[in-house]
């Protein structure tokens, strides 16, 4: 066989194989409701969308409402914001003082009272607290304002400043751990952090402080085990209080998978649920543990704030170098990375063992769950940002073509918005 049949045959062989691989994603889409026209839509949780307009001519201020899978309104468009789906109910967001900080309400801001809602509309909480967090483990933080008088400092006179007075509430709006404490976080493993005074400790779901005020600053329970401060030195202990792994660290994080991170000085290293050290405190970052492997990266050039990534596993060995200019954590077997500093270009999935699996040298890769990846593109030259999306499976096979200005999804349906205003709902199933 001659050299150019040789080349011709190959190149036949691989379009063959490319066209036989690209008609096979592992998802498919199908359309359930078209012609939707908001000024925002994404997906919301269990068969339920967010839609928004604009409440005011000069575009600043949207409202927020529930749609379902036919376009029916579930919940109308009056709220300044609404959170995700917790314990069944729906966090949401007033400005009734219409003192909204404009473009800001998308993350709460500006907004004065807070309630909660369910999937049905039905108002459980009337929307009357200062304060709210979303529910976890059946309760949820909630908060009043109140009036005080703060010192003046550097010959400045006293004067008169708002705080909150925190709690929680049942899901029936019963207050079960009553609105004293200055501060607190979300139930996690049957208890909250609290803090009075400047002291922090924890109460059950009756309000019982069963690990007395006695911390600088706490953290919630993971896996067991709480991180808490004292003069400046942090550790670790259980749920019945007892200090497990002493106060000796400047800074520690929270466990995942058996381990977590612990820090001295500006150096960060790995230790386990005994406090032996699995890495020392070596890298200037290290994230939490997933899939058995973590993120690390050490600075490299200080004044540009440029650094290397790569990942160790949970016996500390360097198992994919630190090579990278930026990285994401591993999720479902794979890991997003960047080998050169251009914005929104040379985007690489990578494997456990390091090896490329897609790369992208003028995409920009985005969300990425359940098999599916979302992809970027600029397709303007007066901006940087990409514009345009698509979605891809983990084979780099198309879902979506890359013409949608938007596009949200989750494990069951995705929401597309096209450049005209038109906006899409798909229903995801498995091609198999």
């Amino acid at each position: 066989m001659g050299k150019r049949t040789l080349s011709m045959f190959l190149a036949l062989a691989l379009a063959l194989s490319s066209s036989v691989y690209a008609q096979t994603p592992s998802k498919k889409l199908c359309v359930v409701k078209d012609n939707l026209h908001y000024d925002s839509i994404g997906v919301f949780s269990k068969g339920l969308f967010e839609v928004s307009r604009y409440s005011d001519k000069n575009q600043l201020t949207r409202v927020y409402g529930l749609i379902d899978t036919a376009g029916n309104q579930v919940v109308p468009l009056k709220y300044h914001y609404m959170s995700s789906i917790s314990d069944s109910y729906i966090r949401v967001g007033m400005d009734t003082d219409n003192n909204m900080d404009t473009g800001m309400p998308y993350f709460g801001w500006g907004l004065d009272k807070w309630g909660f809602i369910n999937t049905q509309n039905q108002m459980v909480i009337p929307v009357t607290y200062d304060r709210a967090e979303d529910f976890s483990e059946g309760l949820a933080l909630v908060g009043k304002d109140y009036q005080y008088i703060q010192k003046g400092i550097l010959g400045f006179p006293d004067s008169t400043a708002t705080g909150y007075k925190i709690g929680f509430v049942n899901q029936n709006g019963k207050v079960v751990v009553p609105l004293v404490y200055d501060d607190a976080k979300n139930f996690s493993e049957g208890l909250s952090v609290v803090t009075k005074d400047r002291k922090s400790g924890f109460v059950d779901k009756n309000g019982k402080i069963v690990i007395p005020l006695i911390y600088d600053n706490a953290e919630s329970f993971s896996e067991g085990l709480a991180a808490v401060s004292k003069n400046g030195k942090s550790g670790f202990i259980n749920a019945q209080g007892k200090v497990v792994i002493p106060l000796r660290y400047d800074t520690v994080g929270n466990f995942k998978e058996g381990l977590v991170m612990i820090g001295q000085g500006d150096k960060r290293g790995v230790i386990n649920k005994q406090g032996k050290v699995v890495v020392q405190p070596i890298y200037d970052y290290v994230d939490d543990f997933s899939e058995g492997l973590a993120l690390v990266y050490q600075v490299v050039d200080k004044s540009k704030a440029k650094c290397k990534y790569g990942f160790i596993n949970q016996s500390g060995k360097v198992v994919i170098p630190l090579s990278f200019t930026s990285a994401s954590s591993f999720s479902d077997g794979l890991a997003i990375v960047k080998t050169t500093d251009e914005l929104n270009k040379n985007y690489t999935v990578i494997d456990k063992n390091g090896k490329t699996v897609l790369h992208y040298p003028d995409k920009s890769i985005h969300n990425f769950r359940n098999g599916i990846l979302e992809l970027g593109k600029n397709t303007y030259q007066d901006h940087n940002l990409p514009d345009t999306f698509g979605l891809i499976d983990k084979q780099g096979n198309e879902i979506l073509p890359m013409k949608y200005s938007s596009i949200s999804f989750d494990d069951e349906f995705a929401v597309t918005r096209e450049r005209n205003g038109n906006s899409i709902i798909w229903g995801i199933r498995s091609a198999g």
